[in-house]
């Protein structure tokens, strides 16, 4: 089994890549489902706008207690 080098992998990059993913996801059962499903959008929108404004947003609180360093972290090594 092949190791996966996660060294790269700070957390602004992966809540970005779970917002995009989220986004998506809420494009398509808005679409195809229901149109409840663009209230995904909205609140991907809103924690990405508060991640940018104060810094903080659930996920990243999460992923940070998940062991997903801040990009910071990092780069003082």
């Amino acid at each position: 089994m092949t190791q996966i080098d996660l060294t790269n992998w700070y957390l602004e990059r992966v809540l970005f890549a779970l917002a995009g993913t989220v986004s998506t996801i809420g494009l398509c059962v808005g679409f195809f489902i229901s149109p409840w499903g663009f209230l995904f959008n909205g609140m991907v929108s809103f924690n990405l706008l508060l991640f940018a404004s104060v810094h903080f947003c659930p996920a990243s609180y999460v992923l940070n207690k998940l062991g997903v360093p801040y990009k910071c972290e990092l780069q003082k090594d």
